[in-house]
C-alpha cells in the first residue's frame, strides 16, 4: 500500500511538471486519504508536502502553509528537512522573508549530513532569490552556481536550465539587461519544449523595464495562452496585468485590450486572495477607464481607489491615479471634482518619495491653471525636475511603466500654458524638454562607476523588499526608511557623476540665433489639436499657429500613400494620376505648414517636427524652399553645429 501511496505522490509531480496542475491535487489527495485511511501518519505527511507545492503553484498560499504546517507535525529528521525547505519558500512567496531565512537555516545543516544532494540543491536554488531580494548578492550567487554546478554533475539538464534562468533575473535585478536577456535566450535553449511558465511573466517584466513594451505585449499574451492551458492561475494573473501595462504604454496605446486585461486581472487576484495584486489592477483599469471616456463614475471611483492605495502603502500608485483623474475632470470642464482629485496631492509636495512629490508640484501646477494660471509654470518646472531626477531611481514596475506618461503630460501642460500666453521662449523651452525625455534611452546597463552601481544596486533590493512587503498587505517602516536611505545615496552619486549636479543642458532659443545664420530653425508642437511652430532666426523667434492636426494628418497620409504608390507603379497613365495626387497633397502641406512660417523666399529651414508629421518625408517640400533638414530636436542640432 505505501507503494500505492508513493505513485500517486510521483504521479502528481509528474503531472505538474506537464502542467496539469488541477489534476496533480487530485491525484496527492488520493493518496492522502488512502495513507489517513490505513494509518500511515508519516506517509499521509509526505502527500501533504507535495499538496503544500502544489497549492503554492497555484495561488493558494494560505491553504499551502496550513498544509505544510500540519505536515511538520508527523515528520522528524530528513523528511522534516525537506518539509521546512518547502515551508521556506511557502513564507518566502507570503512575503515573510526572515522566516523564511530561518526555516532554510535550520533545513541545510540537516539535509547536508543526509548528503542529499538533490534536496541541497533545492534548498540552495530557492535560498538565493531570497538572498537577492535581501540585497544579498554574493550569498545569491553563490547559492544558484552550486546549484547549477551539481545540476550539470548529475546529468539533471532541465534543472540547470531552471538554474540559468534564475541566475538571468538576478542580472535583471542588478540592471544589467543586455546580459540577462542573453541568459534568458540561453535557459530556453536548454529547456528546449519544456515548458515553465516564468518564461513568459518574468520576462515580459524585463522587456517591459526595457521599453520594449510590444514584446512585453507579445510575450504576455504568449503566458497567458499556456497558463490557461495547463491551468497555472497564479501565473495567468500576474501576465494579464503585464499585458494590461504594456499595452498602455505601447507607441499608440491600445486601451480597450488594457481595459480587458485588467479587469481580469482584478478578478482573479481577488479569487486568488492577493488583494494588494488586486488593488495594484484597479489602479490600472481605472488609468485605463479614465484615459477612455473619464465618466463621472469612474472619476469618482478614482477617489475610492486613490484612498485604498495609500491605506496599503502604495502613494506613489494613488499620486499617479489622482493625477489622470484630475486631468480628465479639467479637460471635462469638471472643476469641483478637478479640485476635489488633485487637492489633496497638491500638499503632498513634501512627501519622503520622489515620485510623489513630483505628481504633487504637477497637480499644484493644474489646479494653478483654473483661473489666473498664476505660478504655474514654476510648479511645472518643479514636477519636471523630479521627474528626470526619477528616471535614476528603479521603482516599481508599474510606476516605470507610467513614468513616460507623466513627463509627456508635464510637457503638454508646459507646452499649453506658453502657448495661451504666447510666450515663444517658454513654448521652445518645452517642446525642447519633451524632446530631451523622448530622446533618452532607457538605462540597460549598470554604471561603470563601481560605487554607483553597487548603490543602485542596494536600492533594487531595497524596492523589492518594499514592494514584497506591501504586496502581503504591510507598509515594513524600515523597509521604507531603508529605501529612503538608498535613493539618497543614488541621487548624491548621480550628482557627482554628472559633474556636481550639472544637468545636461539644453539648448535655448539665444544658441539656435547665434548659430542660425542664414538658416530658419522650426520647432514644432501640439496644443489644443492644431499644430503650432516657434520659428527662430537671427533676428529673433516667433510662435505661430498652423493648421489643425487633422487637417495635415490627412495631407500628410496622402502625401506618403502616393509617393508609395509612384515608387511602384509603371510608367502609364496610372503613374500620371499618381503624381497629380502626390503634387496635390504637397501643394496643400505647403500652404499649411511651409507659408505661415513666413520665411524669406531661398531660406533653408531646420525642422523639428512632432507627431504625425514625423511621417512625412520632408524632401518632398524642399523645393518650396532654400532646403530642409529634420533634426530630432533643436539640441541635437546645435551641438552638431557647434561641437567638432
Amino acid at each position: 500500500m505505501r507503494a500505492v501511496v508513493t505513485a500517486r505522490r510521483a504521479t502528481a509531480q509528474a503531472l505538474r511538471n506537464l502542467g496539469r496542475t488541477t489534476d496533480g491535487l487530485v491525484e496527492v489527495r488520493r493518496g492522502i486519504s488512502t495513507a489517513e485511511r490505513l494509518g500511515y501518519p508519516s506517509l499521509a505527511a509526505e502527500g501533504r508536502m507535495t499538496l503544500s507545492f502544489l497549492l503554492l503553484e497555484v495561488g493558494r498560499l494560505r491553504a499551502a502553509l496550513a498544509t505544510i504546517d500540519q505536515a511538520l507535525g508527523s515528520l522528524d529528521g530528513l523528511e522534516a528537512a525537506k518539509a521546512r525547505t518547502n515551508r521556506a519558500l511557502i513564507l518566502h512567496r507570503s512575503g515573510r522573508h526572515r522566516e523564511a531565512m530561518d526555516e532554510y537555516a535550520a533545513a541545510l545543516p540537516v539535509i547536508r549530513r543526509a548528503k542529499d544532494g538533490r534536496s541541497e540543491r533545492l534548498l540552495r536554488g530557492n535560498r538565493a532569490q531570497l538572498s537577492a531580494e535581501q540585497g544579498d548578492i554574493a550569498s545569491a550567487v553563490a547559492d544558484m552556481e552550486w546549484s547549477r554546478r551539481y545540476a550539470l554533475e548529475q546529468g539533471r539538464t532541465i534543472d540547470a536550465a531552471d538554474d540559468l534562468w534564475n541566475l538571468a533575473a538576478l542580472h535583471a535585478l542588478a540592471g544589467d539587461l543586455p546580459r540577462a536577456l542573453e541568459l534568458f535566450d540561453r535557459a530556453d535553449a536548454e529547456w528546449g519544449d519544456v515548458d515553465r511558465p516564468q518564461r513568459f511573466t518574468a520576462r515580459a517584466e524585463v522587456l517591459l523595464e526595457a521599453g520594449l513594451a510590444a514584446d512585453a505585449a507579445e510575450l504576455a499574451s504568449d503566458g497567458i495562452r499556456w497558463a490557461q492551458a495547463h491551468g497555472w492561475m497564479y501565473a495567468e494573473a500576474e501576465a494579464r496585468l503585464w499585458l494590461a501595462l504594456a499595452s498602455l504604454t505601447l507607441p499608440s496605446p491600445d486601451l480597450v485590450r488594457a481595459e480587458q486585461e485588467a479587469r481580469a486581472a482584478v478578478t482573479a487576484f481577488a479569487h486568488q486572495g492577493r488583494p494588494d495584486w488586486q488593488v495594484l489592477a484597479q489602479h490600472a483599469e481605472l488609468v485605463v477607464r479614465i484615459r477612455r471616456s473619464g465618466r463621472p463614475a469612474d472619476l469618482d471611483r478614482a477617489v475610492e481607489v486613490a484612498s485604498l492605495l495609500r491605506d496599503r502603502g502604495r502613494d506613489a500608485h494613488a499620486a499617479d491615479l489622482r493625477v489622470a483623474a484630475g486631468r480628465r475632470a479639467l479637460a471635462q470642464g469638471d472643476i469641483a471634482r478637478a479640485r476635489t482629485m488633485l487637492g489633496p496631492l497638491a500638499n503632498q509636495s513634501t512627501s519622503r518619495q520622489i515620485e510623489v512629490r513630483s505628481r504633487a508640484w504637477y497637480a499644484r501646477a493644474l489646479l494653478q491653471t483654473i483661473g489666473s494660471e498664476a505660478g504655474a509654470s514654476a510648479s511645472l518646472v518643479r514636477a519636471w525636475r523630479l521627474a528626470e531626477e526619477q528616471t535614476a531611481l528603479r521603482g516599481a514596475t508599474e510606476l516605470r511603466a507610467a513614468s513616460a506618461s507623466h513627463a509627456s503630460d508635464i510637457v503638454a501642460t508646459g507646452c499649453g500654458l506658453a502657448v495661451r500666453e504666447r510666450n515663444v521662449l517658454r513654448a521652445f523651452a518645452w517642446a525642447e524638454r519633451g524632446r530631451s525625455s523622448s530622446l533618452r534611452r532607457p538605462v540597460v546597463r549598470a554604471p561603470q562607476d563601481p560605487e554607483l552601481a553597487s548603490a543602485l544596486a542596494r536600492l533594487r533590493w531595497s524596492a523589492m523588499l518594499d514592494e514584497n512587503a506591501l504586496q502581503d498587505g504591510d507598509v515594513d517602516l524600515a523597509f521604507r526608511a531603508r529605501r529612503r536611505r538608498d535613493e539618497a545615496e543614488v541621487r548624491r552619486l548621480s550628482l557627482r557623476a554628472r559633474g556636481g549636479g550639472r544637468a545636461e543642458r539644453v539648448a535655448t532659443v539665444t544658441d539656435i540665433r547665434r548659430c542660425a545664420e542664414h538658416r530658419a530653425l522650426v520647432e514644432l508642437l501640439q496644443h489644443d489639436a492644431r499644430y503650432w511652430a516657434v520659428r527662430v532666426d537671427a533676428s529673433g523667434a516667433e510662435l505661430l499657429p498652423l493648421a489643425p492636426v487633422g487637417e495635415i494628418g490627412q495631407h500628410v497620409d496622402t502625401l506618403v500613400f502616393a509617393l508609395r504608390r509612384l515608387l511602384a507603379t509603371p510608367p502609364g497613365p496610372g503613374r500620371d494620376r499618381m503624381r497629380g495626387t502626390l503634387d496635390s497633397a504637397r501643394e496643400q502641406l505647403r500652404t499649411l505648414v511651409i507659408e505661415p512660417l513666413g520665411t524669406a523666399e531661398g531660406t533653408a529651414l531646420v525642422v523639428s517636427p512632432v507627431g504625425h508629421l514625423c511621417q512625412l518625408p520632408w524632401g518632398a517640400l524642399d523645393q518650396c524652399c532654400g532646403g530642409i533638414t529634420v533634426a530630432p530636436s533643436a539640441t541635437t542640432w546645435f551641438r552638431a553645429q557647434s561641437e567638432p
